[in-house]
């Protein structure tokens, strides 16, 4: 890991003592209903810090494509370079990409307030609520660059949403995406759901995260859509240079050939699970699930988790994309242009 990333990297850590509270707002039925069940305490942002420090080795910087971004956020008198993050979480990505560009205007973004006290955010950078579900007018054209962060359970229809995003960003602009999967897959990278508890192969933490996918799918009514993101970004008309990446995180320093960085994200990796599993079971329990059965599980899935046995991977998706010049119009417009 460079100097940079260390740097970017205890930012980020360091915004975790700075944060405030976090607030409910109104939003769609069936959304409200999932961030209902999402714990706002410390140790939920204290995993979200950690995940961004996750993503920033991963990636080796706040962003893919650099080499555009750069671009993307010159200098320019006559229009000033703006970006914006949708999905703030603990605002330390918005925070780390102000400081590392103090002549862009930074502007997070999320459906409730969640972001830094206002005494510790650069001065190019600022947070406003807005429901992503909801048209995105008020910020026709108005970025450079555009950080799609972890959003996932939050967007009501992926493909209606990708169609939507390019709205906000200026001819050039570039599209970022980071999401993680609510899955542990084994060793060979498969999720087994056809396993009951006892039988060979069976893993508590998979199990358990099996289950929370259905109680936040059942409450929410909003399924997991990132397996669709290369063919939706592909066939959307305002993006060129779509690329799409995934990667598998061993939960734990378990292989043999990591080097430094790769086994620190691992252990990083680790501890994001373990805190999970609390978050889960808070959420379990409030809809339902067996307490007896939920204590026994986690009990046992720490136990995996802590000792790598078995040998899991969490899993993560980046995609980005080039807003072309083509004007963007609401897909309604399109369609019926289509149909004459």
């Amino acid at each position: 890991m460079t100097s940079s990333n260390q740097a970017i990297g205890t930012n980020a850590l360091r915004e975790l003592d700075k944060l405030a509270p976090r607030d409910q707002a109104s939003q769609e039925p069936e959304v409200r209903r999932f961030f209902d069940m999402v714990p706002t305490d410390n140790e939920e942002f204290d995993r979200h810090s950690i995940q961004h420090q996750t993503m920033l080795l991963i990636v080796g910087l706040l962003h893919k494509v650099p080499n555009l971004v750069r671009a993307a956020l010159l200098p320019n008198e006559g229009m000033p370079p703006t970006a914006a993050e949708f999905g703030i979480r603990t605002g330390c990505w918005a925070v780390d990409l102000s400081n590392q560009f103090p002549h862009v205007k930074v502007v997070g973004i999320d459906s409730v307030p969640s972001w830094p006290r206002s005494e510790q955010v650069p001065e190019n950078c600022s947070f406003e609520v807005h429901d992503i579900n909801l048209p995105l007018t008020k910020y026709h054209q108005s970025f450079n660059v555009c950080h799609v962060n972890h959003v996932g359970k939050g967007i009501r229809d992926h493909e209606d949403f990708l169609y939507r995003i390019p709205e906000v960003l200026r001819t050039s602009g570039i599209l970022l995406m980071t999401t993680g999967y609510s899955m542990l897959y084994k060793e060979d990278k498969t999720h087994p759901t056809d396993i009951s508890e006892g039988e060979p192969g069976w893993c508590a933490a998979q199990a358990l995260f099996s289950e929370f996918v259905k109680s936040a799918t059942k409450a929410s009514k909003i399924p997991e859509g990132q397996d669709n993101w290369q063919e939706l970004l592909h066939v959307n008309p305002y993006l060129t240079s779509v690329g799409v990446e995934e990667a598998y995180i061993p939960v734990g320093p378990w292989p043999s050939d990591l080097d430094e960085t790769s086994a620190e994200i691992a252990r990083l990796a680790q501890i994001n699970v373990l805190q999970f599993l609390k978050t889960m079971g808070d959420i379990l329990l409030s809809n339902g699930f067996d307490e007896v059965t939920l204590n026994r599980w986690t009990t046992m899935a720490r136990e995996e988790v802590t000792t790598m046995k078995p040998r899991l991977f969490s899993r993560f998706k980046f995609a980005w994309g080039v807003r072309n010049s083509v004007e963007w119009v609401p897909k309604a417009d399109a369609v019926a242009v289509t149909m004459h």
